[in-house]
């Protein structure tokens, strides 16, 4: 698989507190001011939009990797509790909790093999010479890469 997906430096964007506007489910609330001289609009998103879509998007990702697809759990609502209480949710969206997404998540290996990192690829090789060399180098080269490629 050549697309990398989501990488380190577009996960780094998500960590400005300034993303989002409101602790709710907020989606696209346009604002329109005047500041300078200039007529500003911009689309803000509450915190579990933007955060929800962000871990569907991963776990879709990671899913396209696996030869059995893992079943991830939603990032959740502003009103979910931390654990479920037996009985208390009557609605079935809400039926899990913080704490099944934060179990999944915290122990979370990616399942990547960060291919579009090696510098060669053996099966472009003219000969068979030249393949049998380029895997030499490989083992020696591309590991290195592949796992930087995770940071």
């Amino acid at each position: 698989m050549n697309d990398p997906g989501l990488q380190a430096k577009h996960i780094i964007r998500f960590m400005d507190a300034s993303l989002w506007k409101a602790m709710d489910e907020s989606e696209n609330v346009r604002l329109h001011f005047h500041v300078a001289n200039h007529d500003t609009k911009c689309v803000l998103q509450g915190f579990f939009t933007i955060y929800g879509n962000l871990f569907l998007r991963l776990a879709a990702e990671e899913n396209n990797f696996l030869d059995k697809p893992m079943v991830y759990p939603s990032f959740g609502k502003s009103a979910w509790s931390w654990s479920n209480s037996k009985g208390g949710n009557t609605d079935e969206s809400e039926s899990e909790s913080v704490r099944d997404f934060y179990n999944a998540w915290m122990s979370f290996s990616t399942a990547k093999d960060f291919a579009w990192r090696d510098l060669w690829n053996p099966s472009e090789a003219p000969d068979r010479r030249v393949r049998r060399y380029a895997c030499t180098c490989l083992k020696l080269r591309n590991p290195c890469l592949t796992t930087s490629g995770k940071g």
